[in-house]
């Protein structure tokens, strides 16, 4: 009876060993299979995050172009808004304390991307020579063609009835020519 006690045992021992096996190789298998699922999905999140920080430069870059470009047509005067460059002169001119006058504004016969303005001032000789200096470093990008000074003498009398009372005024006038570019 002990042999068949030992036999039964046995293979008792036998099918719970084969069992506890086949459970074995399955959670191995099952682990295995988790395994690969997550790598998987680890390599198509950090795709994912790379796609994100690229569309992020690329939107900075972008950013960074357009504030560039806005810059660049700055220096331009937008064939659209002549006028608004006009008033922009005057106040140049008011702002430097010079009488400005606009005599000239054109579009240049050899490139429609240029115009070609003349200006006339008149004031004392600092401030016009500060008009000039405003004008040539204006955020626009301007080509100072023809620049003349003249000193002049106004005559005023300020009693009619006495002429040696006549006092003369002294003043500067200049004209500039300069081209503008255009957009």
């Amino acid at each position: 009876m002990k042999n068949k006690n030992d036999i039964l045992i046995l293979g008792l021992s036998i099918t719970i060993a084969l069992v506890a096996l086949a459970v074995l190789i399955f959670f191995f298998k099952t682990i295995e299979n988790k395994n690969k699922h997550t790598s998987v999905v680890l390599t198509t999140l950090a795709e994912k995050v790379k796609q994100k920080e690229n569309m992020k430069s690329l939107i900075e870059k972008v950013q960074k172009v357009s504030e560039m470009s806005d810059t660049i047509n700055s220096y331009f005067v937008n064939g659209k808004e002549v006028d608004s460059f006009i008033n922009y002169l005057e106040n140049l001119g008011t702002s430097a304390g010079v009488e400005l006058e606009v005599q000239n504004f054109d579009v240049s016969t050899t490139s429609k991307d240029i115009l070609n303005v003349t200006i006339s001032t008149k004031g004392n000789f600092s401030n016009t020579m500060k008009t000039l200096i405003l004008i040539e470093n204006a955020p626009y990008k301007i080509n100072i063609t023809k620049t003349f000074l003249d000193q002049s003498t106004e005559s005023s009398n300020p009693d009619p009835k006495d002429p040696q009372k006549q006092t003369n005024t002294y003043f500067w006038r200049s004209e500039i020519s300069f081209n503008v570019l255009t957009s």
